[in-house]
């Protein structure tokens, strides 16, 4: 900045300029960060809403109770759903049926369900016989999964198929 003793407008001046560069330079430098907080806040923004989506679009939770689903019709017997257990497990996505499968299989008259983990063609079917739910948790390393069958008067009413990716009390 230039002093100039003789004349007060062109002090004035020249001080106005040097003001008008300084601000203009601290203002280039408060819309940069501006503009990173932007696109900070923004991306941010996208992060957890595709978070949320993706948990909300990878979920699955239903029941069906008339018609058909994964192979199984509502109404079939206990046996002819065993027989159909290969099928229904391929439908939802069980991989290999030579792994062994986790169940629980509740039964009427007892108050804590028998867990049952066995490879599929080893089961036999007096194992479900009295069952009236048959609950089978499928091996994922991503998603906490799970289908049930319910059994009312000896006959398929209830096919309930969970899977998420997080566990949620």
């Amino acid at each position: 900045m230039q002093i100039l003793r003789d004349d007060e407008d062109e002090i004035s001046i020249n001080m106005t300029r040097s003001r008008n560069l300084f601000v203009s330079n601290s203002g280039v430098i408060t819309r940069q960060v501006a503009m990173l907080l932007r696109l900070v806040g923004a991306l941010l923004f996208a992060l957890i809403t595709s978070a949320i989506a993706f948990l909300y679009l990878s979920a699955i939770d239903s029941t069906v109770e008339h018609g058909e689903a994964y192979g199984l019709s509502i109404g079939i017997s206990r046996h002819e759903v065993f027989d159909s257990l290969p099928k229904a497990l391929k439908i939802v996505g069980v991989g290999d049926l030579r792994e062994p499968l986790v169940m629980q299989i509740y039964t009427a008259n007892e108050p804590v369900p028998k867990r049952v983990e066995a490879v599929l063609n080893e089961l036999n079917y007096s194992m479900f016989a009295g069952a009236t739910r048959w609950t089978i948790y499928i091996e994922s390393d991503y998603f906490f999964d799970s289908f049930t069958l319910d059994f009312c008067e000896n006959e398929l009413c209830r096919i309930k198929r969970y899977r998420q990716y997080l566990e949620f009390p």
